[in-house]
């Protein structure tokens, strides 16, 4: 909202009551939305009524010599310089919130980076090894094999998806071997090697060595 007002209608004996009645307007409207306007005729007023006008205002405005002039009175002045401190003050926050958030970004990176590496290492050991591995679930369904794995059974990787462990161990071995892999589920074990028999795709038996350890909240390798 906007209020303009013209006091060249003062006269001087009327002058001081006016001063009062703004700065009771004045205080009345410092919490609202409101911008007051008022014009005086500097020709007609002396200082004295000037720095009245200055006193009972926020801010003056008044042209001298061709240029415009703001007076602000020291509530104004305050008023801004505590804004300006505030500005100062949360752009320093930001600015440190900034750079907290940008240094999270770079560890993170960092960490994807390392974890990407190590990924890579492990599916290089995994894919190209001469020892048989293989992944499975909690119940023993196969999840992956390598091709050393493959080769040994008979089975594709494929094939392998259909199975889990105890359908390739041979039957007098499946009670011993199954004991284990509770216990290593149940984590009263943090690995187990086991000598057993496993039988082939072709219908061979074959004495292999198993080494099992449990890959925490994924998959547990046989």
């Amino acid at each position: 909202m906007r209020v303009a007002g013209d006091a060249s209608w003062l006269e001087k004996q009327d002058w001081s009551e006016f001063c009062t009645y703004e700065n009771k307007l004045n205080a009345s409207i410092t919490q609202q939305r409101v911008t007051v306007l008022c014009t005086y005729p500097l020709a007609a007023s002396g200082a004295a009524d000037i720095l009245d006008v200055a006193r009972t205002h926020q801010f003056a405005i008044a042209k001298r010599h061709g240029t415009w002039e703001a007076i602000e009175t020291s509530e104004l002045k305050h008023a801004r310089a505590e804004i300006e401190q505030r500005v100062v003050t949360r752009t320093r926050q930001l600015t440190a919130v900034n750079e907290e958030l940008r240094k999270e970004i770079l560890e993170r990176k960092r960490a994807e980076e390392a974890l990407r590496k190590s990924e890579e290492r492990w599916r290089a050991v995994f894919e190209n090894s001469a020892v048989g591995i293989a992944l499975t679930d909690l119940n023993g369904r196969f999840l992956a094999a390598n091709v050393a794995y493959q080769n040994m059974l008979g089975y594709s990787e494929a094939e392998l998806r259909a199975l889990s462990f105890i359908d390739i161990t041979h039957e007098d071995d499946r009670e011993g071997n199954w004991k284990l892999a509770t216990e290593l589920r149940q984590e009263q074990r943090q690995y187990y090697a086991i000598e057993k028999r496993y039988r082939r795709k072709d219908g061979h038996l074959i004495w292999v060595n198993v080494h099992v350890s449990l890959v925490p909240e994924r998959t547990s390798p046989d």
